[in-house]
């Protein structure tokens, strides 16, 4: 059996980045990303 893993978060400043759920957070709050600021997260987050 598999043991759940953590996913990965990027931190920076106030923001987290979670590249696994493309979720970017400020101070826990949700922020909308989709096109080219999203891609560009993902690339960040790896």
């Amino acid at each position: 059996m598999a043991t759940p893993t953590k996913p990965k978060i990027v931190g920076f400043g106030a923001y987290e980045f979670n590249p696994e759920s493309k979720e970017l957070r400020k101070l826990g709050m949700r922020v909308r990303l989709e096109g080219q600021p999203l891609a560009v997260e993902v690339l960040l987050g790896r």
